[in-house]
């Protein structure tokens, strides 16, 4: 099984290609649970490629009062696409039901909501997507929903991409106390790759809406934090030990996660949790407006600058910021020939 393409980062594809990485059947699961973007045929296809090498290996999961519990990976894999297939054809089934989507386009923060607008089918939702959101909409992700008449809780869910094909489908109902559904099960699993990120590199993810400076995995080590420069304190170092023993046995998804810091509007830094590390990718784009100050600051961490470079730096770009945005009112409400008289135009001093 080819698993590198269902990673949801690129780099950590290519990191682990790289290092020709030996993959555990934990590590797979994992994987290909945690994949956004394959269609869901071809994710069903590698589920049932695991299911046919995994034998009689056992999930292990810590559950607070209960101890330990297992169950073979095969079984939990079965459960997953027998449900699958119950809902998918419980979505398809029009009778007593009306259907509704959501959209996003690529490039925006917000979703499109069309939830009051009612269709009799699914298809019906499709065609009116494809007849309004036409040229300039380049459409990403779509969600299906089928609402059952009379019933206000009751809901699935499609998950589709751009291209209209289904990546998932999901009961969008009143959640129960089953906690014993292969959801649960897969979404308990910890795990440890090596990543190629480094202290000060500037990275974006899925689950954050702008790039960040990074200074902490979840997943590093003592040894790793410590080669990663900054942290000396051994207890720190012990700590970072301790939280990797410690969430490899009861630990789940949730514990996988970055630190990040960020700039504010006003210059100010600070840091916040950034869930799913292994989602994370080398930022790319141009950074701009007050952006700017996540290169002064992973400069300095790298070493090619200081504190008192990082403080005068970042003043200089937030003053640079506010100036741009009281010549942009100013432009906006007064015309350009009064204003040139000042040298107060956005081109600075202008005779015109």
């Amino acid at each position: 099984m080819n698993i590198l393409p269902f990673f949801n980062s690129r780099d950590m594809a290519e990191h682990l290609k790289e290092l020709n990485y030996n993959f555990s059947l934990r590590e797979l699961a994992y994987i290909i649970w945690h994949n956004r973007s394959a269609p869901l045929g071809r994710k069903r296809m590698a589920w049932r490629k695991l299911c046919a090498i995994c034998g009689d290996f056992e999930l292990e999961r810590h559950v607070l009062g209960d101890g330990i519990q297992r169950r073979p990976l095969s079984k939990i894999i079965d459960e997953l696409l027998s449900e699958e297939n119950t809902l998918l054809q419980k979505f398809y089934d029009r009778e007593g039901a009306v259907y509704s989507f959501t959209l996003h386009c690529e490039g925006d923060q917000s979703w499109c909501e069309e939830h009051e607008r009612l269709f009799p089918d699914y298809a019906a939702c499709l065609d009116c997507i494809g007849n309004e959101y036409r040229g300039d909409y380049k459409i990403d992700k779509i969600i299906i929903k089928k609402r059952y008449i009379g019933d206000s809780a009751g809901a699935i869910g499609l998950k589709l991409n751009g291209d209209r094909q289904i990546l998932g489908v999901y009961d969008d109902g009143v959640e129960g106390n089953d906690s014993s559904t292969p959801a649960d099960w897969l979404d308990n699993i910890w795990v440890k790759f090596p990543t190629p990120f480094r202290r000060g590199d500037i990275l974006q993810s899925p689950h954050c809406d702008k790039p960040f400076v990074l200074f902490d995995l979840s997943v590093w080590s003592g040894e790793e934090l410590k080669a990663q420069g900054g942290v000396s304190d051994e207890k720190a170092l012990v700590a970072a030990d301790k939280f990797i023993e410690y969430h490899s046995r009861t630990g789940d998804g949730s514990d996988i996660f970055g630190k990040g810091w960020f700039f504010d509007e006003n210059g100010n830094i600070y840091w916040d949790h950034v869930m799913s590390c292994y989602d994370f990718e080398y930022y790319h784009g141009n950074l701009t407006g007050i952006n700017r100050c996540l290169a002064v600051l992973s400069s300095v961490l790298k070493g090619e600058g200081d504190v008192d470079f990082l403080l005068s730096a970042c003043k200089t770009i937030v003053l640079q910021e506010q100036l741009k945005d009281s010549l942009c009112r100013l432009n906006c409400n007064y015309v350009r020939k009064f204003l040139s008289r000042f040298g107060l135009t956005e081109g600075g001093n202008d005779s015109k």
